[in-house]
């Protein structure tokens, strides 16, 4: 087995991750930056270093021809479908070198009368309720626990790993809101006024005004992914790149980055929560973006309806587990594409389920602690990418 290493990314300046809308949209304003960066735009800067730090002829790449003595740098690094001999981790935040966590789309959060003070904040959990028919059947539906008016999932804010623990083990967060990383906390938004430019001509271009909003990040907040399938010959070569010259080009308008290589220990994972008895299922939480096909057809892949007492249900295996879908909390579809380094072109433009999203699950021929034991693997498809990654919690 190859040693894994994590490359941690801090910011040199200001970064901009640009969303899917193009910069010439019908009706487009100020481009927003997405945060974190997707896996993708990060994989690329990684393959990109690789390919440099092995002296690659660029154009040979393109035609497959490509070698780093007696090693393919095209099966190595892939292409913009696939990770070659490379598997990426899940992309990581960390605050003061502590890990980040999404916030779990179960969980809402209802701020007090004074919006600056946490000390009133109520949380409440959303369960699987009674069946409504809608379009997709006659269905269970998410409901509250109890009666709390104006609650929702708080945008952009993550949890540390104790309180992600405390979640999953069937609690909730206190009213200080003590374990909570707020989006402010991460970065602060500046917005940039651009132009088109003729670099031929060193002139500008006539109505090519842009607006973007760049991101800078707060003090300690730093970007991590773990690498696997690195020859032992090329992580050596990458280490001393690396300390040679640690900066790289990072994300949309040739923002910086530095950054730092390390053999990875342990993996940054939140605990599993221990059986009790009288469970009645287990909480799939997504850790990272799901890639899960057409959502319309099927909330997971390989997932079959069935009915049950006039019922909508699903049914399908995971990971050779078979189990029963009743409930899905999942948050607006986002949309990722990139740049593809080998085509000189952008990449296709896919939906994924977002980070934080929850699926209600019973087991059929398992058991729930069998079931538990699918805490930290990916499912779904582009897996070698970090997608799908899952947390395991319990349906009480």
């Amino acid at each position: 087995m190859s040693q894994r290493w994590r490359l941690t990314f801090t910011p040199v300046d200001s970064w901009y991750f640009r969303e899917s809308r193009p910069h010439g949209a019908a009706g487009a304003d100020r481009l927003e930056s997405l945060f974190p960066p997707p896996v993708r735009t990060i994989a690329g800067a990684i393959r990109t270093r690789l390919g440099e730090c092995l002296n690659v002829d660029w154009q040979a790449f393109r035609q497959g021809e490509a070698y780093f003595e007696d090693i393919s740098i095209n099966e190595l690094l892939g292409d913009s479908a696939d990770t070659g001999m490379l598997s990426f981790s899940r992309v990581e935040l960390t605050i003061n070198n502590q890990p980040l966590f999404p916030w779990p789309a179960c969980v809402l959060e209802k701020k007090g009368l004074d919006i600056s003070s946490l000390k009133r904040a109520e949380y409440v959990r959303l369960k699987p309720g009674n069946p409504v028919q809608c379009d997709l059947g006659n269905v269970c539906l998410p409901e509250l626990v109890k009666p709390c008016p104006g609650a929702k999932v708080p945008a952009g804010d993550y949890l540390d790993q104790s309180l992600l623990e405390q979640i999953l083990a069937g609690g909730l967060p206190d009213t200080s809101g003590k374990g909570i990383t707020r989006r402010s906390d991460l970065f602060s938004l500046e917005p940039r006024l651009g132009i088109g430019r003729d670099v031929k001509r060193g002139t500008i271009e006539q109505g090519l005004l842009y607006q973007t909003s760049h991101l800078r990040l707060g003090e300690d907040v730093s970007v991590t992914v773990s690498v696997d399938g690195l020859p032992e010959i090329v992580a050596k070569r990458l280490q001393d790149n690396l300390q040679t010259s640690p900066f790289i080009r990072f994300g949309a308008e040739g923002r910086m980055a530095r950054v730092e290589i390390h053999s990875q220990t342990q993996q940054w994972l939140p605990k599993p929560p221990k059986v009790k008895g009288g469970e009645q299922g287990v909480v799939l939480m997504l850790l990272s973006d799901g890639d899960f096909g057409d959502t319309r057809q099927s909330p997971l892949p390989g997932f079959k309806p069935v009915i049950q007492k006039d019922v909508t249900l699903w049914q399908g295996s995971i990971n050779g587990l078979e189990v029963e879908l009743h409930c899905v909390m999942a948050g607006k579809p986002v949309r990722r594409g990139g740049w593809d380094l080998k085509q000189g072109c952008p990449g296709v433009m896919k939906s994924y389920v977002p980070a934080g999203s929850c699926y209600f699950i019973k087991p059929l021929k398992s058991t729930v602690t069998q079931i538990l034991e699918l805490h930290g693997t990916c499912i779904g498809e582009q897996t070698s990418w970090g997608y799908g990654q899952i947390a395991c919690g319990l349906w009480k």
